[in-house]
């Protein structure tokens, strides 16, 4: 019954785009299924593109669209056999967001490590505390163990990254802003108002380091050296058990496995040897991270238009 009512709500809201003809669905995991009903209601058509790659194994944010732009061959798959989501077809086209690592960046000589940090919100106390993955004390011994490695590796360039810069001004990390404000090799960078910046500096750098994080994947789609932290204070194991065999070679569960990946890195320049990246740029992500996936995606947008309207569509006008 809630579900119904719902879906009235949802459908007499759109009662002014009945004349519409297709929906852009920018994030998928957000659209309600009430919403979806009441678009398909209309005979609106919806298209959504994909936004992460860890939709690709979750049952727990179902959703329904008629055509899914999608990763890869490999998460077509998966969602085609999610019992949870109804999707009518899938094309795939690519992380959208790739095509930011192909624009011109900046080179330096000097070894860099770029560090994606957990993103904890400081106004959530009970976050803070209580979650069990993204909580302070996990995020104060990630930052812990990174400054460590930069002691012990001086002549390589640390430069932690984030969606702010909050736990700057937190008595709880007061301690490690100190030991930062110490090492040469060791910055935060905090400049967010250039478009796209982490995937600029990602682009750049020899290494990425990074808790779990959708930039990650993206970075391993495009077959960069990447180290992901799959643990913490309590547990071993967090989104790595979701992903495919042939990934999991990113990622670490103890700051044993941490440092021997970091230093295999420093002595073979890789984590992951180029044949394994190429086997997994290939048969998980279809080569698809090349700078041309909003073009991919424009031209499916065109033939959509056109193949629900009968006629030639411009998209530039």
């Amino acid at each position: 019954i809630s579900m119904y009512c719902i879906f009235e709500l949802y459908k007499n809201s759109l009662n002014n785009y009945k004349q519409s003809s297709i929906a852009l669905i920018g994030y998928d995991m957000l659209l309600p299924s009430g919403l979806a009903l009441a678009l398909e209601h209309h005979k609106i058509k919806t298209v959504a593109l994909q936004e992460r790659f860890i939709s690709t194994f979750l049952n727990s944010l179902p959703y329904i669209t008629d055509v899914q732009l999608t990763i890869s061959d490999f998460t077509s798959s998966y969602l085609e056999k999610n019992n949870m989501s109804v999707i009518s077809e899938t094309i795939p086209v690519g992380f959208i967001r790739t095509d930011n690592f192909f624009e011109k960046v900046s080179q330096v000589e000097k070894l860099r490590v770029i560090v994606l940090d957990y993103f904890v919100l400081t106004d959530d106390e009970c976050q803070r505390k209580f979650n069990p993955v993204v909580n302070w004390a996990n995020d104060f011994r990630f930052r812990e163990e990174i400054l460590n490695l930069a002691i012990s590796y001086p002549n390589v360039e640390f430069i932690f990254r984030g969606k702010n810069v909050d736990w700057l001004v937190s008595e709880f990390h007061q301690k490690l802003i100190d030991r930062i404000s110490n090492l040469k090799n060791v910055s935060v960078d905090s400049q967010y108002h250039s478009k796209f910046r982490s995937y600029h500096l990602c682009a750049g750098a020899d290494l990425i380091i990074a808790n779990p994080t959708s930039l990650a994947e993206e970075c391993a789609s495009a077959g960069m050296n990447v180290i992901v932290v799959d643990y913490g204070i309590n547990y071993t194991h967090s989104f790595s058990r979701w992903f495919p065999e042939v990934m999991q070679d990113y990622y670490c569960h103890s700051l044993k496995e941490l440092k021997e990946m970091f230093a295999t890195f420093i002595q073979k320049n890789y984590v992951v040897s180029q044949a394994k990246r190429n086997k997994i740029k290939d048969e998980v992500f279809s080569n698809l991270s090349d700078g041309k996936v909003r073009e991919r995606v424009q031209d499916n947008l065109k033939l959509i238009y056109e193949e629900i309207n009968k006629n030639p569509v411009n998209l530039n006008d």
